[in-house]
């Protein structure tokens, strides 16, 4: 493996390391389909709405969850798209294939 692929998988690690971050990954990872119990909590369905959900499902300020939705488009982990009042998030694919690569 590259030197520059060990810096990259450093930075999608370190992003991970902070246990709420690791948490709203998970969520934006699962599309916000957490089931039952998530519509008890007032979890929206959808990523669509990835900060009031995230903030339902955290609870955790908006400040708070943009912070580290930041750190994680930052890593490269996730990208957000404005989309008039709603940010619609997904997964990197790519960023989650080189974890993958590595752990086998």
């Amino acid at each position: 493996m590259k030197q520059s692929n060990y810096k990259e998988l450093a930075q999608l690690f370190k992003a991970l390391a902070h246990p709420e971050r690791l948490k709203l990954f998970q969520l934006i990872a699962a599309g916000f389909k957490t089931g039952e119990s998530a519509k008890k909590k007032g979890c929206c369905p959808g990523i669509e709405k990835a900060f009031t959900a995230a903030c339902n499902c955290m609870s955790l300020s908006r400040s708070t969850i943009s912070h580290h939705m930041k750190v994680l488009q930052r890593a490269g982990l996730i990208s957000c798209e404005r989309r008039g009042q709603s940010y619609y998030c997904e997964v990197n694919q790519s960023a989650l294939q080189s974890i993958q690569h590595f752990m086998k």
